[in-house]
């Protein structure tokens, strides 16, 4: 790969994570980001079993995510499509098995700021 193709890449992966530490600093102003009841719902999800046939989807459209050569903000969006499909906890069944901790957290404080764990914490 060439060094202007490496730097082009180092670039986008630093411009990513600005995007996301500006969306956490709106979250926190919102008070989103440091709710402890969001915070609580977020493992709590993170705990949830799914039972085989769906670990198995799971893993396969993580592969398919994974494999993919979408950069981390694409994952995300493809995540929060999911979520809005088969639901919250199914789609971060799919970014845990994903492993990146970045596509991770950016599907968690999304789906903070799109009202998600609100929504849940409600129907519980």
């Amino acid at each position: 790969m060439s060094e202007k193709k490496i730097e082009e890449i180092s670039l986008s992966e630093k411009s990513a994570e600005a995007v996301h530490e500006t969306g956490r600093d709106a979250l926190e102003k919102k008070g989103l980001f440091r709710d402890e009841d969001s915070q609580k719902l977020r493992k709590e999800i993170e705990k949830i079993e799914l039972d085989d046939h769906l670990k198995i989807q799971a893993q396969s459209q993580a592969n398919n995510l994974d494999a993919s050569a979408m950069e981390k903000e694409m994952k995300v969006k493809k995540l929060l499509e999911i979520a809005k499909a088969k639901g919250v906890i199914f789609a971060v069944s799919v970014a845990k098995k994903i492993n990146d901790p970045y596509v991770l957290d950016s599907l968690h404080d999304r789906l903070i700021e799109g009202g998600y764990y609100k929504n849940l914490s409600n129907s519980r």
